[in-house]
């Protein structure tokens, strides 16, 4: 049911990305708030704690980020012993999602849109997605053309996911 909602919304999000080359914040945040308060509720309220703590990381300062991990790591922990290790390597996967992010390898808008749609549909959303966003980034490499935005990887990722 929710992929017939998501499609929709990340060919949105596509074509904003694919036009402006940025996708703004009212399209990214609020699915997102929704995967973690759904997750919350019906999985593994860690992880949606967690995915939260990753949101608001960047407007720490510095000292305040140590503390923040700590309480990261102990929200993995408990994600795995009330809801099993699924959940801890859920919480894993957000935090690898987040450092993609913040070390450029991926834009701040994919990363939000794959951790929301990972909340929602689970560590098996992410063979497709980065399955399709890799073959589009091996046919740009291979016609070394300007990079097309992974938004459109994204979106033919969940299509291929939907039809399964």
């Amino acid at each position: 049911m929710f992929a017939l909602l998501a499609l929709p919304w990340l060919a949105l999000c596509t074509w904003h990305d694919l036009d402006t080359r940025t996708v703004p914040p009212f399209l990214t945040i609020p699915p997102l708030l929704a995967a973690m308060a759904w997750h919350g509720y019906t999985e593994s309220w860690p992880v949606a704690v967690l995915a939260i703590t990753l949101l608001v990381l960047d407007d720490l300062p510095w000292r305040w980020r140590g503390i923040l991990a700590g309480v990261q790591g102990l929200l993995l922990a408990v994600a795995w012993g009330t809801s099993g290790v699924t959940s801890a390597l859920l919480g894993l996967t957000l935090i690898g999602i987040w450092a993609l992010w913040k070390f450029g390898a991926i834009g701040g808008a994919d990363a939000q849109v794959v951790m929301g749609l990972t909340l929602f549909f689970g560590l098996v959303i992410l063979v497709p997605v980065a399955l399709a966003t890799g073959v589009q980034a091996a046919i740009q490499k291979l016609r070394s053309k300007a990079t097309i935005p992974a938004m459109l990887g994204i979106l033919i990722g969940v299509g291929i996911h939907t039809l399964k």
